[in-house]
């Protein structure tokens, strides 16, 4: 098993911060590193899929639970690396011990499978991170322009582009990967809709980022058993 120490974004300073955001919420006897596992706790769960925190609602303090997985989600979505141990230290203070999350969720595997050997994993996690490219409005003012007889309503659009890339460490490795890639993005993005090139305009990273939301997605989870094919 992989222990990751305290590294850069400081997991003992986020922690310290979203305990210190709910404690006057919680019931005065608990101590402060009680307070911090309740964060840590929270900080695992948001990275699991919502859908799949099952028993969520009868957590006796759900409601701080959840604003404080939000907070995790909006400000640190891309950082999967999974808590395992919290504690307060005389010396260093507030001491969070985390893992890689491949390495946390096959370390978990083990540990089930070895108390109970006839338990079998329902999914595969994919090597790969997940963008998901979405048009904003610029983008169908654009388009339309270009079809005023037949206009696109931006919110009838339900599907959009999905691109798996490698994965990617941290939210500034991924500004890094999208600097060198957004261009094939972009012109994928403009000839699903529009062929003519000759209509299209300069591909700039900062008109990709004001016509497209982009979101980066860690976790990449297959639950089928066939193989995965390309075409």
């Amino acid at each position: 098993m992989k222990v990751i120490k305290n590294q850069l974004p400081k997991l003992s300073e986020i922690i310290s911060t979203m305990g210190n955001m709910i404690k006057a919420d919680l019931p005065q006897s608990l101590t402060p590193e009680s307070v911090f596992e309740f964060a840590s706790e929270a900080w695992n769960m948001a990275n699991f899929p919502t859908e799949s925190l099952t028993g969520l609602h009868k957590h006796p303090f759900k409601e701080q639970l959840l604003s404080l997985i939000e907070y995790k989600k909006k400000w640190y979505q891309n950082d999967t690396r999974m808590i395992v141990e919290v504690y307060l230290s005389k010396e260093d203070g507030l001491i969070v011990e985390n893992m890689d999350y491949n390495d946390y969720i096959s370390t978990t595997y083990a540990q089930i499978t070895e108390s109970f050997p006839d338990y079998t994993q329902p999914y595969q996690l994919v090597n790969r991170n997940a963008v998901l490219v979405i048009p904003k409005k610029p983008f169908y003012h654009w388009l339309n322009a270009l079809y005023p007889d037949d206009p696109i309503k931006e919110h009838h659009i339900r599907e959009h582009n999905i691109y798996l890339i490698h994965e990617v460490g941290d939210e500034s490795e991924f500004e890094s990967w999208l600097e060198e890639n957004y261009v094939e993005i972009f012109e994928h993005e403009l000839f699903m809709w529009h062929t003519d090139s000759e209509d299209w305009p300069d591909c700039t990273l900062p008109l990709f980022k004001k016509w497209f939301r982009v979101q980066m997605h860690s976790m990449v989870i297959d639950f089928e058993n066939d193989h995965l094919t390309k075409d």
